[in-house]
């Protein structure tokens, strides 16, 4: 989900699977549109996996006469051996038991290796299981911004294969102390190699950077570089080296 039409055509598909629920008395195909499948146990996907719970054990519990939406299951799946991988493990199971709480079941440890209109085959071990669910979404990942790609040929930072910068604990591109990745786009190597879901580090280079008003000049080894300063919104900064390189 990049823009606002895409989170309004996930809204409403997960509002359409009810209503075809509501309408179908085989209890079987019912449960399949009834069963909501999450991939990947991400920052978006345990966000979309406690809101569409949420909304099926709160918002709708009324309003259907033949189906009850707190019956529907929500299933996270993530091949990696716990959620928020990119988060601290105390509070990635802090996360876990607040999915299961609210009626999520949280599945780690297994990999999708098909989805069609049927639903998704998971591969947990040497084991294929079929999981019947009408409504499947992906919350994966995708490759990172350009920019990352950018700023590293331009810096000869390194990357991981999702195109995220390496950068150091203070968020700046190792040997660039003037040049700050925060966000998505960066991965915090050395103490810990984990992508920064956000930190006092995060903070403090935007304050610094934002501070520093529309132009910063950057004397480096090899000359005078310009770096652009660009204000989005009240809570970052985006900077990209100019001229040619």
């Amino acid at each position: 989900m990049k823009n606002v039409e895409e989170a309004t055509l996930v809204r409403h598909k997960i509002l359409y699977a009810f209503e075809v629920a509501e309408r179908i008395m085989d209890p079987v195909e019912r449960r399949e549109w009834l069963t909501f499948a999450i991939v990947g146990a991400g920052p978006t996907g345990v966000e979309l996996a406690g809101a569409i719970a949420d909304i099926a054990r709160q918002t709708l519990n009324n309003d259907f006469r033949s189906i009850r939406p707190e019956d529907s299951q929500v299933i996270l799946l993530d091949g990696a051996p716990r959620v928020l991988m990119s988060f601290p493990e105390d509070l990635a199971e802090k996360a876990t038991r607040s999915l299961v709480k609210l009626g999520v079941s949280v599945k780690c440890g297994v990999t999708v290796k098909n989805i069609n209109k049927e639903g998704l085959t998971i591969e947990s071990g040497p084991n294929l299981n079929h999981i019947a669910a009408k409504t499947v979404i992906w919350a994966g990942g995708i490759k990172a911004s350009s920019l990352g790609q950018i700023l590293a040929r331009r810096t000869n930072a390194e990357t991981d294969k999702a195109g995220r910068v390496k950068v150091e604990p203070d968020l700046t591109i190792p040997k660039y102390p003037d040049i700050y990745v925060v966000g998505d786009p960066c991965l915090l190597c050395r103490r810990a190699r984990k992508a920064l879901a956000g930190s006092d580090a995060s903070g403090r280079a935007r304050r610094e950077v934002c501070g520093q008003g529309n132009l910063v000049q950057s004397e480096t080894s090899a000359g005078t570089r310009s770096l652009s300063v660009l204000r989005q919104g009240l809570n970052c900064c985006d900077r990209t080296l100019g001229g040619s390189g």
